[in-house]
């Protein structure tokens, strides 16, 4: 930056004329743009084939049943274990009824005179 800010670069470079100093100053930049450049093109190739990949999984259902069932897979994989409670059945008790359901509980019915209920 101070070289950049001075009236005359050279000066502050040493015994380099002013064409070598705008050379040196320079070259750093070129590089820079050819690197951003390459990345750039690199990052839309990139987006160019995961957009095409994607457009495939919309409109074929196959790739689209075939990338659920991946996912679905990989989740089971990362968060999946086994169950830690145990449902036995095996005199017939554990089918619930309706009326298994209700809660006991005391409560008040009242019957207006025009015949609601509260």
């Amino acid at each position: 930056a101070p070289i950049r800010a001075a009236p005359e670069p050279a000066a502050v470079i040493g015994s380099l004329s002013s064409v070598q100093a705008d050379a040196i100053l320079a070259m750093p930049l070129r590089r820079l743009t050819g690197l951003e450049s390459g990345a750039l093109e690199a990052e839309c190739k990139t987006l160019v084939e995961s957009i095409d990949e994607l457009n495939r999984v919309l409109t074929d259902d196959a790739v689209l049943v075939n990338k659920l069932v991946e996912e679905a897979t990989a989740m089971r994989d990362a968060f999946g274990c086994e169950r830690r409670t145990r449902i036995n059945e095996a005199d017939g008790s554990a089918i619930l009824s309706e009326a298994d359901l209700i809660s006991n509980e005391r409560c008040a019915v009242l019957l207006t005179a025009r015949g609601y209920v509260k």
